[in-house]
């Protein structure tokens, strides 16, 4: 689920885990692993169903998890349990490069 690859075991101290934290695109994206436009993708997905807020400096949006959605505080729980039990390991993931051939 990339929504638990956002803010869960991947992503050391992202928002859902940290309430009131606020964290930009480009961070959630580096420190998930994941793709930028994936990571915006799942972003509006979020922001529409009201489980995260944004707001903009002019010049980067931020995100933080939405305190009053009622569903914010089991899902709070249940990205911290799930952060418990794995660590990142970076350099077990598989590597994003093309073999050369040659």
């Amino acid at each position: 689920m990339v929504c638990f690859r956002l803010f869960g075991r991947r992503c050391s101290g992202c928002s859902l885990r940290t309430p009131g934290q606020e964290l930009f695109t480009r961070e959630l994206a580096r420190l998930s692993f994941l793709a930028l436009r994936t990571v915006q993708d799942e972003l509006a997905k979020l922001e529409a169903a009201d489980l995260i807020v944004s707001r903009s400096n002019g010049y980067q949006r931020f995100y933080r998890a939405n305190p009053k959605h009622p569903l914010s505080r089991h899902l709070t729980a249940i990205v911290r349990k799930g952060a418990e039990h794995a660590r990142p390991r970076p350099r077990l993931l598989p590597s994003r490069r093309v073999a050369q051939r040659k």
